[in-house]
């Protein structure tokens, strides 16, 4: 498809859906295969021109606005579908891509998001909205959200897996978070110096980690979250700390 075609795929592209989820996710897929095929077409992010960021933008707005149709009338249905009936706990970060893996075109896949990360903030696709769109809709379902923030609640099986190592030495080295019990109370440091101990992905889920043990030892009555020292020239030495109560 070139970009010669988007006046035709502009026109054809569906707005509506039509209440039977199925067959409403077999239009969005298409729809949005389209789209990735136009914007394929346009140079790469950093090297398009004004009118071609205006037709990219004009690509996203279609698809997003017919993802807010098709999650406005089936978020619910959705998330059951990847949840198994609201039997299976799926964690915020998996249910994104299990829905990308189940319903393609409704949130980005793994690997376009992979690419995403590698790009400056100017240089970006913008799929993290995208992401967003399908959370607060599932948020908003006061099924499917209630569902979801009670599985987020729950530890994550990597602190049940070495809760018991907690207990007995209380002490636990994540890649990017420190934790440790010192008496009563469990100190949670970061540990993430090479990025001056900034929030990633990496450190997000060892804080999740961290934070749970603290949360899930009897002995720790309260948590201290600091951040490490870093040994960046221009920022040595620097560290703040804050008590968490538990």
């Amino acid at each position: 498809m070139t970009t010669e075609a988007f006046p035709r795929w502009g026109t054809i592209a569906p707005t509506a859906v039509h209440g039977d989820v199925e067959q409403d996710a077999r239009r969005l897929a298409g729809l949005v295969a389209g789209g990735e095929r136009l914007l394929a077409a346009l140079p790469s992010c950093p090297d398009r021109a004004p009118h071609d960021r205006e037709r990219a933008a004009a690509i996203h707005e279609r698809a997003r606005r017919v993802r807010r149709a098709f999650l406005a009338r089936h978020a619910e249905s959705v998330y059951g579908l990847l949840t198994d009936g609201l039997t299976r706990p799926v964690r915020l970060p998996e249910l994104v891509y299990e829905a990308a893996e189940h319903f393609p075109g409704l949130v980005p896949t793994r690997a376009q998001m992979d690419a995403e990360r590698e790009l400056v903030q100017a240089d970006k696709e913008g799929r993290e909205i995208d992401q967003a769109l399908f959370c607060g809709a599932v948020l908003r379902s006061p099924t499917a959200g209630h569902h979801l923030v009670e599985t987020m609640l729950r530890p994550t099986p990597r602190a049940i897996g070495l809760l018991d190592a907690f207990r007995a030495n209380g002490r636990a080295e994540l890649e990017t978070v420190h934790v440790e019990r010192r008496g009563a109370a469990a100190h949670v440091e970061f540990r993430n110096a090479g990025r001056l101990n900034a929030e990633d992905d990496r450190l997000i889920a060892d804080l999740d980690t961290a934070v749970d043990l603290a949360l899930l030892d009897d002995a720790v009555k309260v948590g201290v979250l600091r951040g490490g020292t870093v040994d960046h020239p221009k920022y040595r030495g620097g560290a703040s700390s804050a008590p968490v109560s538990t």
